[in-house]
C-alpha cells in the first residue's frame, strides 16, 4: 500500500514538475478534504491534508481586524468595519474560487485515465486561485494599515505569532477536526 501512495504521487510530481507539492499540504482536513495549503495523497487514494495553517489565512486578517477594531477610537471603529466587512466579502470569494478549483483538480486526479494537460491545467487553476487569494489577503492588510496608521498595526502584529493569534488552540485534534 505504501509503494503503491509513492508511486502515484511520484506520478503526480512528475506530470505537474513539483507544483502540487510545492508547499505544505492540506489544512486539517483529512480523507478528501481541502484545507488552505493544499492536497496529498493517502494511502487508500484520497486526498489528505496538513495540519500547519498558511502563514497568511482569512483567520489572521480576521484577527487582525478584530484587534483592530478593539485598538482604535472613535469615528476610526466605523471606518475599521466597514473595511472588514468589505474585504472579508472579497477574500471569502477568493477562497470558494480556490476550494472550487481543489475540486476540479481532485475529480481530475480521481479519473485514472486522465489526460496529462487536464492535471496540468487543473494544478495551474489551482496555484492561480491561491495567488489570487494571497494577493486579496496582503492587499486587506495593507489597507488596514493604511486606515489605522502604522504604529497601531505593528502593535496589531505583535500579537499575532505564526499566522493566527496568541493561545490559538490547533484545529485537529487526534486526526479530526473540532475543538478540544
Amino acid at each position: 500500500m505504501l509503494r503503491r501512495t509513492f508511486l502515484t504521487m511520484a506520478s503526480v510530481l512528475i506530470l505537474s514538475g513539483g507544483f502540487l507539492y510545492a508547499q505544505p499540504m492540506g489544512g486539517g482536513m483529512m480523507h478528501g478534504g481541502m484545507g488552505d495549503c493544499g492536497m496529498g495523497m493517502m494511502a487508500d487514494g484520497g486526498m489528505m491534508g496538513c495540519s500547519m495553517m498558511r502563514p497568511l489565512s482569512p483567520h489572521t486578517v480576521t484577527a487582525m481586524f478584530n484587534k483592530a477594531i478593539k485598538s482604535v477610537d472613535g469615528d476610526l471603529v466605523e471606518e475599521v468595519r466597514n473595511l472588514k466587512e468589505v474585504s472579508l466579502e472579497k477574500i471569502l470569494r477568493k477562497k470558494t474560487e480556490l476550494q472550487i478549483a481543489k475540486m476540479k483538480l481532485k475529480d481530475v486526479m480521481s479519473d485514472p485515465n486522465f489526460s496529462k494537460n487536464d492535471l496540468l491545467k487543473a494544478i495551474d487553476d489551482v496555484n492561480k486561485a491561491e495567488l489570487q487569494l494571497d494577493h486579496e489577503m496582503v492587499n486587506t492588510l495593507a489597507q488596514l494599515r493604511d486606515l489605522i496608521g502604522p504604529e497601531t498595526y505593528k502593535s496589531l502584529q505583535s500579537g499575532m505569532i505564526n499566522g493566527g493569534p496568541k493561545g490559538m488552540k490547533p484545529m485537529m485534534r487526534h486526526g479530526r477536526m473540532g475543538s478540544y
